[in-house]
């Protein structure tokens, strides 16, 4: 449930608030990421209320890769 509810974060929020100027065409990016995130939560809660823990995991892993992937892109984290 505090998942769910800290996921409400990306709705009330604009990613091109928190861009920096350079990295302002990043911002469709970052919006597709959260789509993709939110998608992946409720398929985690949907596995782990179901008692489904192998593909709540990987569910899990999923949304650790699309946020790594886009502060790699944004904030420059593979240099």
């Amino acid at each position: 449930e505090e998942l769910v509810l800290a996921l409400r974060a990306l709705d009330s929020v604009d990613a091109e608030d928190y861009l920096p100027k350079e990295q302002a065409s990043a911002h469709k990016f970052a919006t597709k990421t959260a789509k993709s995130i939110k998608v992946y939560t409720n398929a985690m809660v949907k596995a782990y209320e179901e008692k489904d823990y192998f593909e709540a995991i990987d569910m899990y892993g999923l949304i650790l890769n699309q946020c790594a992937s886009c502060h790699m892109r944004v904030r420059d984290w593979n240099k």
